[in-house]
C-alpha cells in the first residue's frame, strides 16, 4: 500500500472509531459510574452503516438558525416592546414584513417586485409607501421583532397568532390586528418518517419504547402534529419531541441524525428529503389534511389605527399579487427562488402549475 493509501486509511478508521465514541459516549463513560461497560458491536456497525447512507447533498432551506436543538420552553415573555419604526425612502414610509420561506408569501413577493423598497412596487406605485421584505423563520424571533417595533407586521398562522396573543395583549400598542389571510396549506406541510412508521397510528409507543420526533416548537408544525395526534386518540405525551429552532433546523437533523424516527417541516424539504433520503417516507400532508394551516398576517394597533390606508394598501396590493401569480405561475416561481436562494425547479413545484388554485403547496385566497 502506498503512503498516501496508508494515511487515507487511517483517517477513514479514526473517523470510525471517533463516531462510535461520541454516539455511545454515555454508555462508555456514564456519570457517576466507574465499572467497564461493553459495546456492541453490532450496534456500532448498524449506526455507522446509517450514517453513510446518510447523503451529504440533500437540499435543504438555509434557514434562519444553526440545525441544533433548543431547550423545550413555555412561549417567552415578550421584553423590549417599544412604539414601531418609522423610517422612510424618499419621504415615503417603509413598511418592515417579515416572511417565512413558503410559497404562500409569492404574491407579496410579486407585488413588491422582490425583496427590498423599489419604485416598481405595487405598493409605491397605487399605494404611495415602500414594503421591505425579510425571511425570519423563528416564529418567536418573529413576534420579539414585531413587539418591539422593528417590524409592522406579524407573519404566522391562526394557531400561532392564538399562542402568541396573550403576550402581545399586555400592551396596547401590541394587540395584534390580523388583517387578511393569504392561503390555506394544502400539501406543503406535512410529517416525514423512515423505518416502518407509514402513517400517524404507527407513532404510538409499544413497550415502552417512545417515537423520536424532532420539530420547530409554537410553530405550524407543531399545531399540525398535535391536531393529528388527538384526532388519532394518541396522547401527546407518549412522543419523545425534540425542538429545533425553526422547521428548515428540524429537516436538518432528522438527515443528519438517524435515530430520529420523523420529523415535522414543510416544503421543500418534506418532499426533497423522502426523494433523496433512502428509507423515508411522507406520512401525511395538508394535502389531506386540508384547511387545517391558515396563514394570515397581523398589524400593530398602534400601526393599524395610525396608518389605517396603509393597511388597506398591503390588502389590495396582496390581492393584486395574488392575480400576478396565478396569471403567471412561472415567473411567480422564479420570484420565490430568487427571495429564497431555492431552486426554480423546486419552487415551481411549490407555486403549482396553476398558481395556487388546486396545485402546489399553498391555495392562494381569493
Amino acid at each position: 500500500m502506498t503512503t498516501r493509501g496508508k494515511i487515507i486509511l487511517t483517517i477513514l478508521l479514526l473517523g470510525v472509531v471517533g463516531f462510535g465514541v461520541y454516539r455511545w459516549w454515555d454508555k462508555i463513560a456514564p456519570k457517576g459510574k466507574g465499572e467497564h461497560i461493553s459495546l456492541n458491536v453490532d450496534e456500532i456497525k448498524k449506526a455507522v452503516q446509517a450514517a453513510r447512507e446518510t447523503p451529504a447533498d440533500v437540499p435543504l432551506l438555509a434557514g434562519t438558525n444553526a440545525a441544533t436543538l433548543v431547550d423545550r420552553s413555555a412561549i417567552p415573555t415578550v421584553t423590549g416592546v417599544s412604539d414601531y419604526a418609522k423610517a422612510n425612502k424618499d419621504g415615503k414610509m417603509v413598511i418592515e414584513f417579515p416572511i417565512n420561506v413558503w410559497p404562500g408569501w409569492a404574491p407579496i413577493i410579486m407585488a413588491n417586485g422582490g425583496l427590498e423598497p423599489n419604485d416598481q412596487s405595487v405598493f409605491f406605485k397605487k399605494h404611495q409607501f415602500y414594503v421591505r421584505l425579510s425571511i425570519v423563520d423563528d416564529p418567536v424571533k418573529a413576534r420579539d421583532l414585531f413587539a418591539s417595533g422593528q417590524s409592522h407586521v406579524l407573519w404566522g398562522t391562526l394557531d400561532m397568532m392564538a399562542l402568541f396573543a396573550p403576550e402581545l395583549v399586555k400592551d396596547s400598542r401590541t394587540v395584534p390586528v390580523i388583517c387578511q389571510q393569504v392561503d390555506f396549506s394544502g400539501g406543503g406541510d406535512g410529517i416525514v418518517a423512515r423505518g416502518e412508521i407509514r402513517s400517524i397510528n404507527d407513532l404510538r409507543s409499544f413497550g415502552g419504547k417512545r417515537k423520536k420526533v424532532v420539530l420547530a416548537q409554537n410553530s405550524p408544525s407543531h399545531y399540525l402534529i398535535m391536531s393529528l395526534l388527538i384526532d388519532a386518540g394518541i396522547d401527546p405525551n407518549d412522543i419523545d419531541f425534540k425542538w429545533a429552532a425553526d422547521a428548515p433546523s428540524a429537516a436538518k437533523i432528522f438527515v443528519q441524525d438517524p435515530s430520529y424516527d420523523a420529523f415535522v417541516g414543510w416544503s421543500p424539504d418534506i418532499y426533497n428529503v423522502t426523494e433523496k433520503l433512502k428509507g423515508t417516507r411522507l406520512v401525511v400532508t395538508t394535502g389531506t389534511a386540508n384547511h387545517l394551516i391558515a396563514d394570515v398576517w397581523a398589524v400593530r394597533n398602534d400601526f393599524y389605527h395610525d396608518h389605517p390606508e396603509i393597511v388597506s394598501g398591503l390588502v389590495q396590493g396582496i390581492f393584486e399579487g395574488i392575480e400576478m401569480v396565478r396569471k403567471n405561475p412561472a415567473t411567480a416561481a422564479q420570484a420565490l427562488a430568487t427571495a429564497f436562494k431555492l431552486p426554480v425547479e423546486d419552487c415551481k413545484n411549490m407555486v403549482g402549475k396553476d398558481g395556487g388554485v388546486a396545485e402546489g403547496d399553498a391555495h392562494l385566497t381569493n
